[in-house]
């Protein structure tokens, strides 16, 4: 199991509760857009970054190099709640249609939940939560 994130304080985070919870992970401070690894996973999770990811593009290419065929990718994603939406905090916010356009026909949508949820800032006080589990084709 390996764990990515390109802030320090969020691997130091992560760390702890893996710690806590007697998990083993690899972490490793790198970019999702220039990530690489030589073997394919089983489950990629993305947790709250997509929205601020300059080069999605490229991290959609990764992705596709990392999952095995018939791997699973879960997204959390923080969606478009409301008109004020496109304010400079949260300029990349997706609906769902812009979520499953952008992922393409490699990756068929298996399950959507959505909620509101109370989050901090810059992403908050309030955000629509997707959560989108997705299926390599």
């Amino acid at each position: 199991m390996i764990g990515i994130d390109f802030v320090p304080a969020a691997l130091d985070m992560a760390r702890e509760r893996a710690a806590d919870a007697k998990v083993s992970i690899q972490f490793q401070q790198a970019d999702a857009c220039d990530c690489q690894s030589q073997d394919p996973f089983d489950l990629v999770l993305n947790s709250g970054c997509l929205y601020s990811l300059k080069k999605k593009e490229k991290h959609r290419q990764n992705l596709l190099s990392w999952l095995q065929p018939g791997g699973q990718f879960i997204l959390v994603h923080f969606n478009q709640h409301h008109f004020f939406d496109w304010l400079l905090t949260v300029p990349h916010r997706w609906n769902r249609e812009q979520v499953e356009e952008f992922l393409g026909s490699e990756l068929q949508l298996r399950d959507y939940h959505e909620e509101i949820g109370k989050v901090p800032s810059p992403v908050g006080p309030t955000a629509l939560i997707s959560t989108y589990w997705f299926k390599k084709v």
